[in-house]
């Protein structure tokens, strides 16, 4: 398993593959690489799905192709619901088409090299960064009716919460639902790095956190959650980066 600090702006990825020598390659590389750390490996990918709908979603998937049971190819749409990236790493260039068919975002091949790996990395990171760089505050959710859109002021969300398909955006005066996946509207907030997940149905504005008690959170209109295991590790991240003193720390 990774060994390497954990940065807050780490991708967190796992690893599927039913070969073990596959595994421990990949978790080398990871451990090896900067920018991502490993949260799980696993031999199968109907564990690794089980895995994310019960601890919550991941940056990236590393996954094999050609394993039994449920093959990469076959568990690609269930497996980009948990994830921004779906990486393929297979010994097989014939499923070339199907990675494209399955609109995943990367295709390596076996035996990984270090340089391939990095790049795939760096590509994605950069990805990320470029997002981070948009400066519009507002989203626009879609309404009941068809081509009827709400604009939201970002700064003004306070929380939002899954509930089924749809997503409730509460706002300190309003509150607004859209069809859409947790998942979705958490990377299309991502560039503002005002929003964090806590845990599989809630993200919160780090703008309305008032107060972290353990693993509490409690926001400025008195309502407070809990912090899910799998969000603890990135939300102590971001308090660490953030609480007075650690600029200080970080010269001496």
């Amino acid at each position: 398993m990774n060994s390497k600090p954990i940065r807050y702006n780490e991708l967190n990825c796992i690893i599927i593959d039913d070969e073990p020598h596959a595994l421990a390659e990949l978790e080398e590389l990871i451990d090896t690489v900067p920018g991502v750390k490993l949260s799980r490996s696993f031999s199968n990918a109907r564990e690794a799905i089980s895995f994310l709908d019960q601890n919550g979603e991941v940056d990236v998937i590393f996954s094999d192709i050609n394993m039994p049971g449920l093959s990469g190819i076959d568990a690609a749409e269930m497996l980009q619901r948990y994830c921004n990236f779906l990486i393929y790493v297979t010994a097989y260039r014939d499923y070339a088409l199907d990675a494209i068919r399955a609109k995943v975002r990367g295709y390596l091949m076996k035996p990984l090299s270090y340089v391939d790996f990095a790049k795939q990395i760096m590509e994605i990171r950069s990805e990320l960064s470029f997002h981070s760089l948009r400066n519009d505050n507002f989203i626009f959710l879609k309404g009941d009716h068809k081509n009827n859109f709400k604009k939201v002021n970002c700064e003004e969300i306070v929380y939002i919460k899954a509930l089924l398909n749809y997503v409730q955006v509460f706002t300190g005066k309003d509150e607004h639902m859209t069809y859409s996946l947790l998942g979705d509207v958490e990377r299309e907030l991502s560039y503002t790095n005002l929003f964090i997940r806590i845990s599989k149905s809630i993200i919160i504005s780090l703008l309305h956190l008032e107060m972290v008690e353990g693993n509490v959170v409690f926001l400025n209109n008195g309502l407070s959650f809990p912090v899910g295991i799998p969000y603890r590790e990135r939300l102590t991240a971001f308090l660490k980066n953030r609480h007075v003193g650690s600029v200080r720390k970080k010269r001496d």
